[in-house]
């Protein structure tokens, strides 16, 4: 909801939701409560992908901004937004692209700045690698 700019429950609404949870929980098919005993799982999934990149976490938001706009869609967004996240899934694809090209990215930088650095002085003043008399 704070993504898509909607504003979230009032406290009464949650209070409601809350109040009537067990009893829709208990008259839900097996199928749907391991889906629900599942929820933090996914939320894991979600994070990963969300708060582990800079260009994934747009993409999100943006799909978020697109799709919802009013509190009636969240629901809906909330489920295509785990899906997505699921390992393998659209979102997992950009996360995992995007943290390889960044690791990538970190290692090209470490091994242009070995010969100038500290230690490629150091190599250079003291014989290479093992120094002088090897």
């Amino acid at each position: 909801m704070q993504a898509a700019g909607v504003a979230p429950p009032t406290e009464a609404e949650k209070d409601r939701f809350a109040k009537g949870l067990p009893l829709q929980f208990a008259s839900l098919p097996r199928e749907q409560q391991e889906y629900l005993r599942r929820a933090e799982l996914r939320l894991v999934d979600f994070y990963v992908a969300y708060e582990g990149t800079i260009k994934t976490r747009a993409i999100v938001a943006a799909d978020i901004r697109k799709s919802v706009h009013s509190s009636a869609d969240v629901w809906r967004e909330a489920r295509q937004v785990e899906n997505d996240a699921q390992y393998l899934a659209r979102y997992y694809q950009l996360y995992r692209n995007e943290a390889l090209t960044a690791g990538l990215d970190a290692t090209e930088g470490e091994r242009g700045h070995i010969g100038t650095g500290q230690i490629g002085e150091s190599m250079m003043r003291n014989g290479g690698l093992y120094g002088p008399n090897r």
